[in-house]
């Protein structure tokens, strides 16, 4: 049995497979009774797969019970079952207060981070609502709960970290979207901001519902499973009836490995949503190691804006997360870098940077595409011959431009 399915929902029962599913589900432990999930009732009969009733609708699912059941399985070791559980409004509470407090706890653990306080400062007052408000919705406090009970019963101990994972892109993602750069897109829109929090924690619903199959991977191979995985269970949303924009920034997202990333030059409210969310999930997915070895954050900051240099990542996303992170000298050299293509006077800004492979590493600005009529190419000295291909650039000679050259230098010598 798949494990996505060991859980699986119904209109109005939770319904669970086999002896081991109910004891996962309700922390049943012999010698720790504290921990027990107490309130679940049948909604059905629970019978054997030879038919016989066990328990019957309406009983309650206590420790002594599923103690029987252990005894009786020991005689019967292939005793097969299905629990169908009531769906309460009492226990959709308590998977709700499960959620919030361990949302709760990483968002704690992360604001301790200096780096990260400022950023999160601002929505330290807005999250919980915003979490009661997602939450209220019993579909999705059910959804969440279930990629909680999978991540927390998978084989792997490190399947919990794609779920803390998911988390974490939420509370970045929304702190992001709430920053100055985005004033004039969010303005503090509390329903924007909730569609963003609602997309970045369902953005890699798909390969939660399978992590343990994915973990059981050879390293290499992961991350490719972990999107297609993602593409996969897109369709698994549809039943929370999420808006057309939150499904279309899922979307994006899912899609962006594939080679599709026409989005990120975008600028309406879906692209919006699935450009945030992408570069939070590449900064967080880098600096907490999920695929490699952690990087430090000003490294991962640092790489995310060389990329968007070669229009890996939206500009305005970046730009965001940098200064939400008060790395001010590195928004400041990327932004000179930025306004110096933009003075290329060729009309498709041929102007690039080299070697451009970090924070102060261009020495220079050659002609991508060697313009020899352009006024500022500078025919007569040979600059630069690539092997290989450097970001915008592919293999081949390139000279340098002799009008923005100078200008990089002094930008350099001034700073």
């Amino acid at each position: 049995m798949k494990q996505e399915d060991i859980f699986s929902a119904e209109k109005d029962v939770i319904e669970l497979s086999g002896i081991d599913s109910i004891i996962k589900f309700t922390r049943y432990h012999p010698a720790k009774p504290n921990l027990f999930l107490e309130g679940l009732e049948l909604a059905e009969d629970l019978r054997a797969d030879t038919g016989t009733i066990l328990y019957t609708q309406g009983t309650q699912i206590s420790r002594e019970r599923i103690n029987r059941l252990l005894q009786l399985r020991e005689s019967n070791p292939n005793l097969a079952m299905v629990f169908k559980i009531k769906r309460s409004a009492k226990l959709i509470q308590k998977f709700r207060e499960e959620i919030r407090e361990h949302l709760k706890q990483l968002f704690e653990r992360r604001q301790k981070t200096k780096i990260f306080r400022q950023l999160l400062s601002i929505i330290g007052k807005d999250i919980e609502t915003f979490v009661d408000q997602i939450l209220a919705d019993e579909n999705i406090t059910l959804a969440i709960y279930k990629i909680k009970f999978i991540s927390e019963t998978a084989k792997s101990k490190r399947s919990f970290l794609f779920l803390d994972h998911a988390i974490n892109v939420a509370i970045f993602s929304t702190a992001v979207a709430y920053t100055e750069p985005y004033s004039s897109v969010v303005g503090g829109d509390k329903a924007k901001l909730i569609e963003v929090m609602k997309a970045s924690l369902f953005h890699n619903y798909g390969a939660l519902l399978q992590i343990d199959s994915i973990l059981k991977a050879p390293v290499e191979e992961r991350f490719d499973m972990y999107w297609e995985a993602n593409r996969n269970g897109y369709f698994s949303l549809g039943g929370l009836q999420f808006s057309f924009e939150i499904m279309d920034a899922i979307r994006y997202l899912c899609e962006y490995y594939t080679g599709k990333k026409d989005f990120v030059n975008q600028e309406e409210w879906p692209a919006t949503m699935a450009n945030i969310i992408l570069v939070v999930e590449a900064f967080l997915q880098a600096e907490s190691g999920l695929f490699t070895e952690p990087q430090p954050v000003r490294e991962v900051v640092d790489n995310l804006n060389v990329k968007t240099m070669e229009k890996e990542y939206n500009e305005l996303a970046v730009q965001a997360l940098t200064l939400g992170l008060n790395l001010q000298d590195m928004f400041d050299f990327y932004h000179a870098i930025g306004t110096l293509i933009k003075q290329c006077v060729n009309d498709e800004e041929t102007a690039v940077p080299y070697p451009l492979t970090g924070f102060q590493s261009p020495t220079l600005f050659v002609c991508k595409k060697n313009i020899v009529n352009c006024p500022h190419y500078e025919g007569g000295v040979k600059a630069v011959n690539l092997v290989k291909k450097l970001g915008e650039l592919r293999p081949g000679e390139y000279k340098r431009c002799k009008l923005l050259t100078p200008k990089l230098l002094k930008f350099y010598k001034k700073h």
